[in-house]
């Protein structure tokens, strides 16, 4: 029953909720990686080309992509509770699917690349609402003077999947099979479906655990003028030029995003020398170095948006980041040393996770109660992009190594240019009285 007294200390029932989200964010990532690393055994097995993994890549991304806006207007209608626990148990049976069915019906190289493609897009078909769920979570569920804090946590646990994944993937396929890395993870997300059905609500107020002090908290939503946009039309969410603005920024930065998802294990093996066992780890280290940079990052973004201009500050962290990017990227091109590449790549990919808080962060504040739809929007410009770069990187992997790199610097700058269209002062909507 919820406690009314205002003088009680605040529960911390958002925090746990935010827990939840981001476990379930972490298996997301750990499942969606895992063709990265697989890739390379499937290669080897059917004499694919990289341009070939590249298409496998890119079903997932056409799935995901066309799927976004229509995931995060069901995910506002259904509710973030009985969306997570259904996602979950699709990643489960979409993963086993993976696994099983090449070679189920035809053992023609052809027909397997075929299977692939079509569990892949699947795949990303169920994993499409996730992101737009899971900001409008955090919309909903803290103070928007905490959101960049609250992002910044999220974001160092879910893309620690993306660290796990290549330690884990690659013993699990060096013992085990390719396909045994697609069944590992089954048990842990039922587990959680199960345990995000019992304990998740929609909103703070529906928790049977939360008291009023935590209500009062959660409902402080003062960082910027509000507007009315809980009774907005989702299809006026999609005409909103801020949210157009910030989706061409982020449909840029994806390029970038996509080939550490897909392409830099393959990367670190076939252009910088990394044999498969210290690839694996190698590809690790970016995804932790940007997990801490997250965390960093969100904590950085309140700061700077609580003491001054809200917009200013977002727009200057998420321009110097991409050039950050940009020169960073460009760097590890230029060095020979497999291990200094590393470290620049390293270097890189924080500013990457630094512009991811600032993305979300200004999403979250421009679109309040409409954040799950417009963060649906602003993730399918990223996803978008990605169909396109994952099959573009794979030709460049093939054909041209030294453009893989360069390419990303250019999108970077570009990525980095759209910003200064995007004022995150701003909400969507007509401004109260």
């Amino acid at each position: 029953m919820t406690t009314n007294s205002t003088s009680a200390r605040p529960t911390n029932i958002r925090w746990k909720s935010l827990m939840l989200m981001s476990s379930a964010g972490f298996l997301f990532n750990f499942s969606r990686g895992n063709m990265s690393y697989a890739g390379e055994f499937i290669k080897e097995e059917y004499a694919f080309s990289n341009l070939e993994i590249g298409y496998i890549g890119s079903a997932f991304l056409l799935g995901y992509s066309v799927l976004q806006i229509p995931g995060g207007i069901l995910g506002q209608k259904l509710g973030s509770r009985k969306m997570m626990a259904g996602m979950l148990v699709a990643w489960v049976i979409l993963n086993i699917l993976t696994g099983m069915l090449p070679g189920l019906f035809t053992s023609a190289a052809s027909g397997i690349l075929a299977v692939l493609i079509g569990a892949q897009f699947l795949m990303g078909i169920g994993m499409a609402p996730f992101y737009g769920v899971a900001q409008g979570i955090v919309e909903r569920w803290f103070p928007s003077s905490k959101l960049g804090t609250a992002i910044g946590v999220d974001s160092f646990i879910i893309y620690y999947g993306y660290a796990a994944v290549g330690p884990i993937s690659v013993f699990l396929i060096s013992n085990y099979g390719w396909r045994a890395s697609f069944y590992a993870s089954g048990p842990v997300m039922l587990g959680l479906a199960a345990l995000s059905w019992w304990y998740g609500r929609n909103r703070p107020e529906e928790h049977p655990s939360i008291n009023q002090a935590e209500i009062d908290l959660i409902s402080v939503k003062d960082t910027v003028e509000r507007t009315d946009t809980a009774e907005m039309h989702w299809f006026d969410v999609l005409k909103q030029k801020p949210i157009l603005f910030l989706t061409l920024s982020y449909f840029c930065q994806g390029y970038v995003t996509y080939f550490f998802y897909n392409w830099l294990f393959i990367y670190l093996i076939e252009v910088k020398g990394f044999d498969t066992l210290e690839g694996g780890m190698a590809s690790a280290l970016p995804w932790i170095v940007g997990s801490f940079a997250s965390l960093g990052g969100g904590f950085l973004c309140d700061y700077l948006v609580n003491k001054y201009n809200p917009g200013k500050s977002l727009r200057y962290i998420c321009v110097g980041a991409m050039f950050l990017v940009a020169a960073f990227m460009f760097g590890s091109s230029m060095v020979d040393d497999k291990y200094s590449a590393l470290f620049l790549l390293c270097i890189c990919y924080a500013f990457v996770q630094l512009s991811e808080i600032v993305y979300w962060q200004s999403n979250a504040l421009i679109a309040a109660e409409q954040t799950t739809i417009a963060g649906s929007v602003m993730n399918t410009g990223s996803n978008i992009m990605g169909f396109v770069a994952v099959m573009i990187l794979g030709f460049f992997m093939d054909s041209y190594p030294n453009m893989v790199v360069l390419s990303c610097s250019l999108f970077a700058v570009l990525a980095a240019f759209f910003w200064f269209f995007v004022d995150a002062n701003k909400q969507i909507g007509t401004v109260k009285k």
